[in-house]
């Protein structure tokens, strides 16, 4: 049974007999066909609609050598993307910091109805700079803290959605998602850490290209905005052997906003 934005080889036979890989696409919409089957007639004897006419793949890549009478040939796939990209993201302070992101989309067209819609999850790695460590840690105290120099250490993630057009090999995607962040600030003062949470939205943008059936290339772009919110964690109780550690809430800081950029793969499942 055909379903929408499944992946199929497009395919032919050459002078030897061998298949030939031609192009592939996906199906953009499904009908009943040309010839009304025995089946197809008793279901409309039950009152049911045929839609007499093929079902339409578009070709993303081989257009141009993809000619009517190909065979299409199905390509197995769960209907799931993984992939990770790295580059730069939007940090606290206006800073742009490194981070590596782990992808995950999976395609809601068998259930939505609409092609090329993903529901996405993002979750990254970010190894922030001095800037963002002394807004933090100034937002925080109201003053400069310690003289460490000890570092932060942040994780950004986003869950969402995405919608895909292809324009044979190449493909515009737009989406947009709910966002978080989390960053832990060692050494704030001589005896407490920071640790700091957010929450928000993002906005992306990705330009990619479809270099095989299972593998697309992309630089993404990412608008984040997001609210922040600390606390100072006693740092003295774990160099004294008690267990846990107390936290006094140091209230909203300043938002967390920019825009960052990433390159990356995607491989189909």
């Amino acid at each position: 049974m055909l379903e929408l934005d499944q992946p199929f080889f497009l395919v032919k036979m050459n002078e030897r007999g061998e298949r030939e890989d031609v192009g592939w696409g996906k199906v953009r919409s499904i009908h009943d066909g040309c010839v009304a089957t025995d089946a197809m007639q008793a279901r409309a004897g039950e009152g049911a609609t045929l839609d007499l006419k093929p079902s339409r793949i578009e070709t993303i890549i081989g257009r141009g050598d993809v000619k009517a009478g190909m065979t299409a040939l199905e390509m197995p796939s769960l209907g799931l993307n993984f992939g990770v990209q790295g580059g730069a993201a939007p940090a606290p302070g206006g800073d742009l910091a490194p981070r590596i992101d782990l992808m995950f989309e999976g395609d809601l067209a068998r259930s939505m109805g609409t092609s090329e819609l993903y529901a996405i999850g993002h979750v990254g790695l970010v190894l922030p700079g001095d800037a963002a460590r002394k807004a933090l840690v100034e937002g925080a105290l109201g003053g400069a803290g310690s003289s460490s120099s000890s570092g932060i250490l942040g994780v950004q993630g986003e869950i969402g959605l995405m919608k895909r057009t292809y324009f044979g090999r190449p493909f515009l995607d737009i989406g947009g998602a709910l966002a978080g962040s989390s960053y832990y600030v060692a050494d704030a003062t001589s005896s407490q850490d920071l640790v700091v949470y957010g929450g928000g939205v993002a906005g992306k943008v990705g330009l990619g290209f479809q270099a095989s059936p299972r593998l697309a290339l992309r630089v993404l772009a990412q608008a984040r905005y997001l609210g922040l919110v600390g606390a100072l964690r006693d740092g003295s109780s774990s160099s004294s052997g008690s267990s846990g550690s107390s936290e006094t809430p140091v209230g909203s800081l300043d938002a967390e906003s920019g825009v960052g950029v990433s390159l990356g793969f995607l491989y189909t499942l």
